[in-house]
């Protein structure tokens, strides 16, 4: 049997080190004495090796590696005892817990082919190997017949699940040597029987190249690096599962649980920019009652002026600290998967408020809170035809802002009894229209015309949904969970209504103003002017003057704020999301949107976020569960006139 010896002394120092901390429970980081670079989220029998060549672009398979929960960075020309005994000791050290340690190398595959024949474009947005050349697989999986093959084989399977542009990856099993080429093996069979330990090669064909500058495809290779990193750990899941004495229910229960020191700046910065400016205060004019005013007494035929708040923050500064911040740091590719959605959002709307009140607003917000259903406008037409003008006959009992306010306070301190850091506040001002909720915190207007029979609903709709999803998410560790996940509002939007409904406050009014919204973005998207689309309102629907007037300001506000049809539109996705057999409670965790359930999920199983502390108090309103169960029978938003 081999013997691990001959390393350098300081060496000896970090393998110590190493060794204590992993015996610990405890997180490795560490850089070597060589250049290289050794991390362990925590002590879990598996680790990713990438011995980096001292030529050629080594960045590529160095973000592939550290997207892993661990990872071992070598220089190739590394002292080879030394890599050995650090290897060895790390994988005798978890075995004695684990039972069992599995080694992955990865390396890129050398070219083989002539300088004629170098890899070329192809169709699907990758590159391919020259007709001159033998194909390659995608990804070659090394492995002698020791390895047990229900890992290689459940390895290759998720390799060929990654999708190159417009198709899945290829993955071949070769029985042979499984360390670089011109490389010595990482360990020899000897060392590997005595500790329990597997390793398998892995050969990555350079598709992710560009073959003419030699420089990667940016965006091919992030994306690589989640699939990998997906395919890597269901793999480590079926290996622990089956050869190790651990208990774990889900692979994603593999990956990291800590935020580097990287993510958790780049999250803080995110949230200072997201928090340095409220959208809604800004694109919402101050001057609401003096321009009701002008227009009434103008019959209706002058289009008012509106103005709006000064900008404490210049939005072409924000923009310049949301590039600057780099991104390309965090190692966690979920992780960084949000955080560049959420820097695209925040261009977005800074954009937006650069272009306030200017002809740009309009397709500006289009893009930002999406097109228009045609979907929807039917569904919008179908409830203005099926709902009577005089819907709203029996809602003529009105409580003030100031009743409203009291309400809602009480409400907060509900949430209060359950959560302490709930502070939300409630103000009462006269340059609000309506109700709004920013920053976690619920503004009323003065002129805002309440029914005692929907102040419940409101109640639900402004408090157990927009304000507890802020605190949801402030109690995680991810600040982008109270920020706003990237296009939030459409769910959000569509959960407070929902919550209207069920607790009895979604009456045929309500619903006919949330389709009037849709109808008048549509008219501002054909190019209809203001005083144009309060008489559609008006005279062609029925709404009294001053409803038709402040449906068409919401809408015309800003330049052309396109986010009042995002209301009906987000309450058909969250019956369909009912329909489907899902649950509520997920969507509530914080300020999230559907699609986004699987990486919430995931970050869960990785307890890098926790369960929500605040459950809405209308779920417990007598009658609401079986609501929801009958919902989830594939219920439509016109059924729910009848129900």
């Amino acid at each position: 049997m081999s013997k691990i010896r001959d390393f350098d002394e300081p060496f000896e120092e970090i393998i110590v080190d190493v060794t204590q901390k992993l015996s610990e429970d405890k997180q490795v980081r560490m850089e070597l004495p060589d250049g290289g670079f050794l991390y362990f989220d925590r002590p879990l029998p598996f680790l990713v090796v990438f011995r980096q060549p001292a030529d050629g672009d080594k960045r590529p398979l160095s973000l592939l590696a550290r997207s892993q929960t661990s990872f071992l960075l070598a220089p190739a020309n590394s002292k080879p005892e030394n890599l050995k005994a650090l290897v060895h000791a790390i994988a005798k050290t978890i075995s004695k817990t684990s039972g069992a340690f599995l080694i992955i190398e990865l390396w890129a595959e050398q070219p083989k082919s002539k300088a004629g024949d170098n890899p070329l474009q192809n169709d699907r947005g990758t590159v391919k190997k020259s007709a001159k050349a033998n194909p390659a697989a995608d990804f070659q999986i090394r492995a002698p017949g020791e390895v047990p093959y229900s890992s290689v084989n459940y390895l290759k399977k998720n390799l060929e699940k990654i999708k190159i542009g417009y198709q899945n990856a290829t993955a071949e099993i070769a029985l042979e040597y499984r360390h670089p080429p011109g490389l010595p093996q990482l360990m020899g069979s000897d060392n590997l029987k005595e500790l329990g330990a597997l390793l398998i090669g892995l050969e990555i064909r350079p598709f992710y190249i560009n073959s003419e500058t030699g420089d990667p495809y940016p965006l091919l290779l992030r994306k690589l690096a989640r699939d990998l990193s997906k395919a890597l750990n269901r793999t480590f899941f079926e290996f622990v599962r089956i050869q190790t004495n651990l208990k774990v229910s889900h692979f994603h229960m593999l990956g990291r649980r800590i935020m580097t020191r990287s993510a958790r700046e780049i999250d803080a910065k995110l949230a200072r920019i997201d928090d340095s400016f409220r959208f809604l205060l800004l694109v919402t004019p101050i001057n609401i009652q003096e321009a009701w005013e002008y227009f009434n007494k103008n019959h209706f035929k002058k289009k008012p002026a509106f103005h709006y708040r000064l900008m404490s923050e210049d939005p072409e500064i924000l923009k310049r600290e949301l590039y600057n911040i780099s991104i390309e740091r965090v190692e966690d590719p979920t992780l960084e998967f949000m955080f560049r959605e959420k820097r695209s959002e925040l261009d977005k709307m800074l954009t937006l408020l650069t272009e306030r009140g200017k002809p740009e607003f309009m397709p500006g917000s289009m893009q930002y809170y999406g097109p228009l259903d045609e979907s929807v406008t039917k569904l919008a037409a179908d409830l203005l035809s099926a709902i009577p003008r005089n819907s709203d006959s029996g809602e003529s009992s009105i409580i003030t802002p100031n009743e409203f306010a009291v309400m809602a306070r009480k409400e907060i301190n509900y949430y209060r009894e359950q959560h302490d850091p709930v502070n939300a506040e409630v103000c009462v001002q006269d340059d609000i229209a309506g109700l709004l909720v920013s920053n976690g915190n619920l503004y009323i207007g003065t002129d805002a015309r309440i029914s005692a029979i929907r102040a419940e609903a409101l109640i639900q709709h402004e408090v157990g949904t927009h304000i507890l999803t802020y605190f949801n998410g402030k109690a995680q560790p991810l600040k982008l969970l109270y920020c706003g996940l990237p296009r939030y509002e459409e769910l959000q939007e569509g959960l407070a209504v929902l919550s209207e409904y069920l607790v009895g406050g979604l009456t045929a009014s309500r619903l006919r103003l949330l389709a009037a919204r849709v109808i008048t973005v549509q008219a501002i998207m054909r190019g209809a002017g203001f005083v144009e689309t309060f008489h559609i309102l008006h005279e062609d629907h029925g709404f009294d003057a001053r409803q038709a007037f402040t449906i068409t300001m919401r809408v015309y506000r800003g330049g052309g704020l396109t986010k009042d049809a995002i209301y009906l539109n987000g309450l058909v996705r969250v019956l369909k999301w009912l329909e489907d057999g899902n649950e509520l409670e997920p969507l509530l965790i914080g300020k999230i949107r559907e699609d986004y359930v699987p990486l919430i999920n995931e970050l869960l199983y990785r307890r890098m976020l926790h369960p929500a502390p605040l459950s809405p108090r209308y779920l417990d309103f007598p009658g609401v569960r079986s609501k929801l169960e009958q919902l989830k029978t594939g219920l439509s938003v016109l059924d729910l006139l009848q129900v």
